[in-house]
């Protein structure tokens, strides 16, 4: 697994936003902030914002990242707060059980 990035529009502000993202379990997941464990060598997600039924498409071109969220999301979706609406569309899992070797960051 790798550390990718995610292009997001934000619904209340009008901003581009790039966020690190990674595929897990088949679903692009946002990942707005990381635990660093040095001394193991990994680093873990300290959520998963996972885009289940949100859209989002793989870019053809890096500078954009590595893919673009369709979906315009509000800002506050970054600290794991999905607003009623979006509740089909896109869940949180704290602390989840992944892991991802340290220098995986692309």
């Amino acid at each position: 697994m790798r550390i990718l990035s995610a292009v997001i529009a934000f619904n209340d502000s009008g901003k581009i936003h790039k966020c690190d993202a990674i595929l897990h379990k088949g679903v692009l997941c946002l990942v707005p902030s990381w635990l660093h464990y040095p001394d193991e060598g990994y680093v873990k997600p300290e959520m998963l914002i996972r885009l289940t039924g949100a859209q989002y498409q793989k870019t053809d071109n890096p500078a954009f990242g590595d893919y673009l969220v369709n979906t315009q999301l509000p800002r506050s979706v970054l600290e794991g707060q999905i607003p009623s609406e979006l509740a089909d569309v896109l869940s949180v899992e704290n602390l989840p059980d992944v892991k991802i070797q340290s220098g995986g960051v692309q």
